[in-house]
């Protein structure tokens, strides 16, 4: 080990670095180049020696990159022959050596160009120290690989007089470190200490390198050759610091580094074996390397020991301390696995509160860091692991070198124990609820009662599932439904509803103020399940069901681990016991124990006003954390040494799966605004409809209502217990149904009683299908969550082979225990195969829980005839748009057998509203591809048009636009239409009333292509300006060149007439009062110029 030849170049760099500092100072005064401390040792003085000869692979010395200065070589001398050295090219010099000691003399230097001819010269210096020492001041040479070579003093044919390499396999390097203050900054410096033989007096070398433990991976750099005079002297000449790995690129902790010393009985002695040091670790380490594996209700512990000293401020004179936390990953993948954060190093991170506080005299001391497993966790896994990362702060001033580091990973494996996880509670319409610990008919009831109620919390997690009911069959007013559920986790909140003024169409909210559910919601392709996975490892599972008409919806929570005596709600108390499910809310005055559950006006999940009233979800985004705040460590605060890991958050379960495959985000809702195309300030990102109301009339609406209650069986039949129960056994019977009987985890015969005691109070068959469909959920969720550990699974369990000090743990394969033997691969397989939806209606296959439809049918059940359009039911909001709440790029279109399919197409043809209220059609139209939301619903984009800017000579101009919208399943066939009108009610003021659109400019504005313009704005040359009555209008600034109209406001051509006429009959009258005058005044004066000749010539003849 080391023994390899180091390149001179990459050793004359860190020579070179070496004597960074000293270079930059200058003195004034005279200094002597014998004595100065500034006088360099000239390196590499045994590959100088002429005659020696380059090893293979051994880069030849270069002096491009020397410092100008003195340089002293023992009882070596520049050569005075021409002789090459360890260089590709020598320089030797020409002049004898000065006699007089002290003295300081030019020294001329070649370039050897070989014929005894100079091809370059340089003039130095010299000076005579003693008989046998000179000093020589050197210039950096003007290229490589250009070297000066030498000869000894007093045998200048290069040889020594004892060559043998000297014996030091008694010399036990080993590694020490300290900070010392260099420029008023905190250096970390290592010095490679060892105990010379006794009575020698040999010259060494000190190599530096990046060890793996078993080798070296890098070289850093070789000191020159010293002797050992004392240990301080030794250390500054052959010292490795914080400087010299920045420049190598090893700026960083948490590597091992290594020393290799030779020894030579002169500077150009034979060099003998090296003697290597033991690797010593730079950071802070993981102790204990014994495997972490903990229960899911025990605490472990590692520990973590600093290897090195770390500097402190220079006021901190009774120490300081430096913080080792939490590396928290503030941008996980998409994978929904915890994630392995093998590339930890490389990813943005955000402060967290649990760690360890390290003083800087605790060196070498042992500091332990408690775990614990958070019960937060998926159902899908026995067992599941974690890795606890730490990092210093990321801002450490006292010592940079020591901030932002990040330590070696510490792998935990937890052992789940699952058996807790049993029950499910739900509320299926019409609502029949089953809580989490049901046994029989305990913890089986009913809630036909009107209002919200709280169906689960988990207080000391802060999440929540309520459900609204509403009566929803309109033969019998005391049957109820779940007609919406709001889940909360933190401030994200998810809505699904169609009670109320949403009745018949569903409305979706998504409020993610913390975005702790921001990618925790998963949908199937036909957007008719959603299910949502909470921080804390619960699931709720929500079935949108009933028919277009009057929908309904079935809620199931699946309890985690975190739920365990923790819950509350219509759901009970999940502790295993029935008996104390069935319990009144505490403080509730109401007998009833369901109705003690209904929510009061501020708890209401779906009233958006109470958003303030929810407490912030504290840790979304970690996959560990402290339950405990800072608290005074020492006299300050610090990190607390406990934390708590969860397997779940939304990552935390497996996600690829051919049913919930689909992320649910784009209608997420951040409170947070930004200007729109007209400068006010909207929803950022969230374009979506705040109401369901629809102004659409549809002509094919009834015919179809009218099929469909033919389709289905509404006979009115008088059933009993018995008789309903064997028609509901008739219908629920499937092969479904007889393999979902062996999953020991579902209670089929629930779904028969649910069924049974609809057809009692319907005397139909009418909610059968809903019950079936039900169960084929649960049943093959439940075989999904009990498969057991893949290949894959236990892959993660690995340790990473990148680090291997890494504390990991394989788990055996005894762990993976299975419940039951139906839940294999092969049963989940079949299973899958005769659970499709509605079974798909017959008209397609059953393939992996996905229908596979004959040609001519489509839809998630094979239920929509594919050659007839969707039926339009409208466009919500009414079908009005207002630019000062949204951006109003996206609409929503309602509507019956819309599908899922790559063909799912929007039919846009864009219109104007002009200043009279007049609608002006385009020529053009387009298609752009939809988004289905649900079963029920399709997004589609409206073109973001860009307007060009007005003509003067044309009168295009408009105060509102919109489009009128129709959707096609197969992008041919397309429903009725629809219109949106898009308006800015600041200046503008529209309502619509089915395809009729009335748009009325507000007083106190102008309107310029749908833009709003107030007193004294401008648009080109034109001011808008108005009267007392507060009708704005256009009119010619100055700047206008010819004085005409403004921008015309009407079409009618009598306006412009009107105008113009009455302007050209008093054009024309004034000129012809103005001739009429003209004649009147030469009249009149040629009147008095003939009386003024009269008058003279009766004077001429009087005289």
């Amino acid at each position: 080990m080391g023994e390899t030849q180091r390149g001179p170049l990459s050793i004359y760099i860190s020579f070179v670095i070496a004597f960074t500092t000293i270079q930059g100072n200058t003195h004034q005064h005279i200094v002597d180049p014998c004595t100065s401390s500034e006088t360099r040792e000239l390196p590499f003085l045994r590959q100088r020696v002429v005659g020696y000869e380059l090893a293979d692979g051994e880069k030849p010395i270069c002096d491009h990159y020397f410092y100008k200065g003195w340089y002293k070589m023992y009882d070596n001398v520049i050569a005075s022959t021409d002789g090459k050295c360890g260089s590709d090219i020598n320089w030797y010099r020409k002049d004898a050596l000065p006699e007089k000691i002290g003295k300081e003399s030019n020294m001329n230097y070649c370039l050897n160009i070989g014929n005894g001819e100079c091809g370059l010269e340089e003039t130095g210096k010299v000076m005579k120290c003693s008989d046998e020492k000179y000093v020589f001041k050197l210039l950096p040479l003007p290229g490589c690989s250009q070297a000066y070579c030498i000869e000894k003093l007093n045998n200048t044919n290069g040889t020594t007089t004892d060559d043998t390499a000297p014996d030091i396999s008694q010399v036990l390097p080993h590694i020490e470190a300290n900070v010392v203050l260099v420029l008023g900054s905190n250096e970390l410096q290592f010095y490679c200490d060892f105990q010379p033989p006794k009575n020698t007096n040999y010259f060494y070398t000190v190599e530096w390198g990046i060890s793996s433990g078993v080798s070296w991976t890098d070289s850093l750099f070789e000191s020159n050759a010293v002797q050992f005079i004392n240990l301080s002297d030794f250390r500054n000449k052959t010292r490795l610091t914080e400087t010299t790995l920045k420049v190598k690129n090893f700026g960083r902790l948490g590597i091992h580094i290594a020393c290799l010393v030779r020894a030579m009985k002169n500077v150009l002695g034979l060099p003998s074996k090296g003697r290597p040091s033991a690797p010593k670790f730079c950071g802070i380490e993981i102790v204990n390397k014994s495997t972490l594996r903990l229960k899911d209700t025990e605490i472990g512990q590692f520990e973590i020991r600093l290897t090195i000293p770390f500097g402190c401020q220079k006021w901190e004179r009774n120490g300081c301390s430096l913080d080792v936390t939490m590396f928290v990953p503030e941008n996980q993948n998409s994978n929904c696995r915890p994630s392995g954060l093998s590339q930890a190093s490389q990813i943005d991170r955000i402060d967290n509160r649990c760690g360890i506080k390290i003083k800087n005299d605790e060196i070498g001391k042992s500091k332990t860091i408690q775990v614990e497993a958070d019960l937060g966790q998926n159902r899908e896994k026995k067992d599941w692991n974690f890795r606890v990362i730490l990092a210093t702060t990321k801002d450490y001033k006292a010592h940079p070198f020591f901030q932002n580091y990040v330590l070696d990973m510490v792998k935990v494996d937890v052992l789940v124990d699952m058996t807790r996880v049993k029950g499910k509670c739900h509320s299926n319409n019409d609502p029949h609820m089953v809580s989490f610990d049901r046994v029989g008919n305990i913890g089986k009831f009913e809630n036909q009662n009107n209002g919200i109620f709280i169906l689960y919390r988990n207080s000391n997690q802060k999440v929540q599932v309520q459900v609204q009911t509403s009566p929803c069959y309109k033969h019998n007013s005391d049957i109820w439904c779940n007609c919406g559920v709001a889940v909360s986790a933190g401030r994200d909140v998810f809505i699904m509803s169609s009670c109320g003024a949403n009745s018949g169409k569903w409305r979706q909210e998504f409020r993610c103020k913390d975005q702790v559910l921001s990618n925790s919601i998963k949908t199937d392709k036909a957007k008719q399940k959603f299910v949502i996975f909470l921080p804390t490892g619960t699931e709720v599972l929500i079935t949108l069901s009933g028919h277009y008409f009057q929908p309904f919806l079935n809620v199931q929570v699946t309890p985690s681990l975190a739920d365990w005596n923790k819950t509350d709600g219509l759901c009970g108390l999940f502790n295993g016991n029935a008996n104390d499910d069935r319990q009144k809310r505490p403080g509730s005055t109401k007998n009833d124990i369901n109705l003690s559950w209904s929510v009061g006006p501020i708890e209401s999940l779906f009233d958006q006003r109470n958003d303030k009233y929810l407490k912030k979800w504290s840790s979304e985004r970690f996959l560990c954390n402290c339950t405990v705040e800072w608290a005074p460590v020492g006299g300050a605060s610090g990190p607390q040494n406990f934390v708590q890991c969860s397997a779940h958050k939304s990552k935390a379960r497996k996600c690829k799966d051919r049913i919930f495959e689909e992320e649910y985000n784009e209608r997420c809702s951040f409170a947070r605004k930004k200007r729109n195309v007209h400068g006010h300030y909207v929803q950022r990102d969230v374009d979506k409809h705040f109401t369901t109301s629809t102004k659409f009339v549809s002509k094919l609406l009834n015919t179809f209502r009218l099929s469909q209650r033919h389709k289905r069986d509404v006979t009115n039949i008088n059933y009993t217990e018995a008789s309903a129960r064997q028609a509901c056994l008739k219908t629920i019977n499937t092969t479904a149904f007889q393999m979902c009987s062996s999953v020991p985890t579902v209670d089929v015969n629930k779904y028969v009683e649910d069924c049974t005691l609809d057809a009692l109070s319907t005397n139909s068959m009418e909610w059968t299908a809903s019950h079936l469909d039900a169960m084929k959920g649960e049943c093959v969720q439940e075989v999904k969550v009990n498969q057991p550990l893949t290949a894959e699974d236990l892959k993660s369990f690995k340790p990473d082979p990148i680090n291997s000090n890494m504390t990991t743990l394989m788990p055996s394969s005894t762990l993976q225990t299975t419940l039951s033997p139906v839940f294999t691969s092969d049963f989940l397989s079949n299973l899958e195969d005769v659970t499709c939806l509605n079974d798909c209606t017959q008209n397609g296959i059953c393939e992996k829980g996905l229908c596979v439809c004959n040609d001519g049918f489509s839809g998630a059940d094979c239920s929509v005839d594919s050659s007839k359009p969707p039926i339009m039911t409208g466009i919500p909001d009414d079908g009005e748009c207002d630019l000062q709440y949204r951006e109003c790029l996206t609409t929503s279109v309602y509507g019956i057998n819309l599908v899922q399919s790559e063909t799912l197409s929007c039919h846009i043809k864009p219109f104007q509203i002009n200043t009279d209220s007049v609608m002006e059609t385009e020529n053009t139209s387009y298609k752009n591809k939809g988004t289905l939301q649900t079963f029920m619903e399709v997004s589609c984009p409206l073109e973001k048009r860009r307007e060009k800017r007005a003509d003067d000579t044309k009168t295009n101009d408009y105060m509102a636009k919109g489009y009128t919208v129709s959707v096609s399943n197969d992008g041919k066939a397309f429903s009725e239409e629809d219109v949106i009108v898009i308006y800015d009610s600041e200046c503008v003021n529209c309502t619509k009333d089915n395809d009729k659109i009335v748009c009325v400019q507000r007083p106190g504005y102008c309107t310029k292509h749908g833009q709003c313009y107030r007193f004294g704005d401008k648009y080109d040359c034109y001011v808008c300006t108005g009267g007392i009555d507060g009708q704005f209008s256009w009119v010619p600034g100055k700047e206008c060149p010819i004085a005409v109209p403004p921008p015309p406001q009407s079409k009618k051509l009598w306006v412009i007439a009107a105008v113009i006429c009455p302007s050209f009959v008093v054009i024309v009258g004034v000129i012809l009062g103005c001739i009429y005058k003209s004649k009147r005044t030469l009249a009149k004066r040629k009147t008095r110029v003939m009386d003024s000749l009269s008058s003279s010539k009766a004077t001429i003849n009087h005289e």
